[in-house]
């Protein structure tokens, strides 16, 4: 009897636990384990099943993640029901659209699925947390679209480009507006780049002068770029994903000249006909007139101001003629005599003397120059004395009288010579003598 009641007990605690394992909420996750190109969508299906019926909506994963475009078209989100073991089971399926941006193995976030739920017992709501299944696919691109930049692989694209500008040559301060409309088919407009902020209004090299300095060559316009939020429309037609991006910029013109709105051209991946197609957008020239001078309305207080100044200046410039240049002229011919009897005025013209080969003229300086500093420079001595030597004792180098006039300019520019004469002892007695006294 006891056996059997272990037993009966056992089988208990063992369908309670199998009752309570199947009756825990199911995540799973549907999808083709297949390549999917860049752009193109690959398709993911995520159901939630519970054993009775959830009271609130499950919490799905957002699966966002750098490099990817997440889409949820109308309807992701539906009731199913399945049969589980012979009982019914009921839940939601979720059906994400996820666009790779770029090439490579990709593989989503684990995050949680919270599941609210109806225990099937008690009636009482019980919450649920599941994480995602681990998810990766793989994104290619076909060869021949391996060089596009940027990467547009689609079924079809096509660019409308409209202007608005004012007719005939522009002012300044006049608004150009460029805008362009782009339908895009079977993959997300945000591949479509911002091709306005790219191409401003410049001057093209076709328009460029020959020569810079060219006189007659055409001014430079420039323009000021605005460039607007651009606006974006996507929808889905039999779970194919279309959509349009439009680009605006306006142009303010800033100073008068010629420049232009260069052409845009856009290479892109047909996926229907496996084959690169370009569209190109003719750009736009434009002449903007210089603006008018301003006119010349002077204040006439200002005009008083400047006769005053210029009278002031007149006056200035009469008393330092009369007055101040004189003496400035006085003085400074007065400095130049009192150097010209300085040992250093006598020094250089010694210098020079030996500089110029003149021997007469060196022997006159070099006299004025110990007259004026008091005494005989011997190394002067020596080297004038090795230079006549050399110029009158026989035959020597050829360039030996060279050496020695450069070396005698070379110790006469060492001497030491003041800029003041040399103060020497009075070349008379005193006229008045003081004897000392005898018992001094």
């Amino acid at each position: 009897m006891r056996i059997w009641a272990r037993t009966l007990a056992v089988l208990t605690l063992f369908l309670i636990g199998s009752a309570g394992v199947a009756e825990t909420p199911k995540v799973s996750v549907d999808f083709e384990d297949e390549p999917v190109i860049v752009g193109q969508p690959f398709i993911l299906r995520l159901k939630v099943l519970v054993p009775t019926f959830m009271p609130q909506p499950p919490v799905f994963p957002t699966f966002e993640t750098p490099g990817l475009i997440i889409k949820l078209p109308s309807r992701s989100t539906s009731p199913i029901s399945e049969k589980i073991d012979g009982a019914s089971w009921a839940g939601v399926s979720r059906t994400y659209r996820i666009y790779p941006t770029t090439e490579g193995k990709i593989t989503l976030p684990i995050q949680d699925v919270v599941i609210t739920y109806k225990d099937p017992d008690s009636s009482e709501e019980l919450r649920h947390v599941e994480p995602s299944p681990e998810i990766s696919f793989t994104a290619t691109i076909p060869d021949d679209a391996r060089e596009l930049n940027p990467m547009i692989l689609a079924d079809g694209l096509q660019i409308t480009q409209d202007w608005e500008a004012p007719e005939g040559q522009l002012a300044v301060g006049d608004a150009v507006v460029r805008r362009l409309k782009a339908q895009i088919t079977g993959t997300s407009a945000l591949f479509v780049p911002d091709l306005l902020d790219t191409n401003p209004v410049t001057m093209t090299p076709e328009m460029q002068p020959d020569t810079p300095q060219d006189p007659d060559a055409p001014e430079t316009a420039k323009f000021a770029t605005y460039p607007q939020e651009p606006t974006l429309n996507e929808s889905f037609d039999r779970g194919i994903l279309s959509g349009t991006r439009t680009l605006q910029a306006t142009y303010i013109a800033q100073t008068g000249g010629q420049a232009e709105a260069p052409e845009i051209i856009l290479s892109w991946y047909n996926l229907k006909t496996n084959a690169i197609e370009t569209i190109t957008l003719p750009g736009r020239p434009f002449d903007v007139a210089p603006p008018p001078p301003e006119p010349f309305n002077p204040d006439p207080k200002d005009i008083a101001k400047a006769i005053l100044v210029g009278l002031l200046a007149i006056v200035a410039a009469w008393a330092l003629k009369q007055f101040v240049w004189p003496r400035a002229i006085a003085l400074s011919d007065k400095a130049s005599r009192a150097y010209q009897n300085t040992p250093r005025a006598a020094r250089t013209q010694a210098v020079k003397a030996a500089q110029s080969k003149d021997l007469t003229r060196t022997l006159a300086e070099l006299t004025v120059l110990e007259k004026r500093i008091g005494h005989q420079d011997p190394s002067v001595t020596a080297a004038l004395r090795r230079l006549t030597e050399t110029l009158y004792s026989g035959p020597s180098a050829p360039n030996a009288p060279s050496q020695e006039w450069h070396r005698l300019a070379q110790a006469i520019g060492k001497t030491n010579a003041p800029l003041h004469l040399r103060k020497t002892a009075p070349a008379l007695p005193s006229l008045n003598p003081t004897s000392k006294s005898p018992g001094a």
